[in-house]
């Protein structure tokens, strides 16, 4: 419920093997459920990430700034949610939604979901920038 809002520089350090799952019990979905602040040089390898319906693996939804920011992943999106940017799934390979600002980043991966909806590499919907 309440979105990060800080500064974290992964000085280009690497994540391995993460996994975040909440099967269909939570929407907004990431290693942050919403970013507002600054996330950068940060790297996830053989990450997993399941959840309702709006999810990345850096984010489920941003308005901040990500950049910088590398993942190989895989996401399970297992429902379908109503968001102020439509109805369905939101899965991306760094965040489902972006309403904010993404930059020099990259997504290797799987996208699974049990439903249709918004999918990408790097944002399952994007409301904002991808640089």
């Amino acid at each position: 419920d309440t979105p990060f809002t800080g500064s974290l520089d992964g000085q280009g350090y690497t994540i391995y093997n993460m996994t975040v799952d909440y099967g269909s019990e939570y929407t907004s979905v990431g290693l942050f459920a919403y970013n507002k602040g600054e996330i950068k040089n940060l790297n996830l390898s053989n990450a997993y990430v399941e959840g309702a319906a709006v999810i990345g693996t850096i984010a489920g939804e941003n308005t901040g700034l990500i950049e910088n920011c590398h993942v190989d992943t895989t996401i399970f999106a297992t429902s379908i949610v109503n968001t102020n940017y439509g109805s369905g799934v939101f899965a991306g390979g760094i965040v489902g939604i972006n309403g904010g600002t993404i930059r020099r980043c990259t997504a290797d991966g799987t996208l699974n979901a049990n439903y249709s909806g918004y999918t990408g590499d790097i944002a399952g919907r994007n409301v904002g920038i991808i640089e």
